[in-house]
C-alpha cells in the first residue's frame, strides 16, 4: 500500500485544481493539512483548511 506523499501538520500550496467545481480562488493559497483520507482506489485526499485537495494538486512550502 502507498504512502502519503504529505503529513498532517505539513505545510502545503494549492498550485492546480483538478475538479471544476472547486473555486479557482484556492490556486496560490497555503494551508495546512488537517486531516488525509484513503480513497478506495488507494488515492489520498488532504483536508487544508477545510477543503479537501487531490495529492497532485499540492506542493510543500518550505
Amino acid at each position: 500500500m502507498a504512502a502519503p506523499k504529505f503529513t498532517v501538520g505539513q505545510e502545503v500550496k494549492i498550485v492546480k485544481l483538478l475538479d471544476t467545481l472547486t473555486s479557482r480562488e484556492l490556486i496560490g493559497k497555503e494551508g495546512v493539512i488537517r486531516e488525509i483520507d484513503q480513497l478506495a482506489n488507494g488515492a489520498f485526499n488532504y483536508d487544508v483548511d477545510g477543503h479537501y485537495m487531490h495529492e497532485e494538486e499540492l506542493e510543500a512550502v518550505g
